[in-house]
């Protein structure tokens, strides 16, 4: 991932974290990577240490309706493109697919001139036909976008 990518996307996330209060998503969390550190060795008074990535995160952010049903939201930010289904790594479909709460996919799509956002139920872009070799463009986005959870 280059800096660029990385900067869009912190600005895709915090745009994606608006919109879902917008819509009535309450206590929104970031999900983070867990990281381990561990000492690996010492060469006198040198200590080499280690750092693994632990299980991969199921989303981007948690949080809950206004009636304690959890929500799990993935966010994706692209630039002047449709979303690809391959822009999602693969566990992120099946752990979106297995979530018992409402599944969300938001969508920051960037253009020259100007800057749209979709939350879209994960079901609901799967019945749509989104899978492997898809993509969601912004008019199929339009229809699928919800206003309230």
């Amino acid at each position: 991932m280059t800096k660029r990518q990385s900067k869009q996307g912190k600005r895709g996330e915090t745009i994606a974290r608006h919109e879902l209060e917008k819509i009535g998503v309450k206590k929104i969390e970031k999900v983070g990577t867990p990281f381990t550190i561990t000492e690996t060795r010492k060469i006198g008074r040198k200590i080499f240490y280690a750092g693994f990535f632990g299980e991969k995160v199921a989303a981007d952010w948690i949080g809950t309706t206004s009636s304690g049903v959890g929500v799990l939201c993935e966010v994706k930010t692209t630039h002047n493109k449709n979303l690809t289904y391959s822009a999602l790594r693969k566990h992120q479909p099946e752990k979106l697919s297995e979530y018992l709460g409402i599944a969300l996919l938001v969508w920051v799509h960037e253009t020259e001139w100007s800057q749209d956002v979709y939350v879209m139920r994960w079901h609901d872009c799967v019945k749509a036909g989104f899978k492997p070799r898809s993509s969601i463009t912004p008019e199929m986005a339009k229809e699928l976008h919800i206003t309230t959870i």
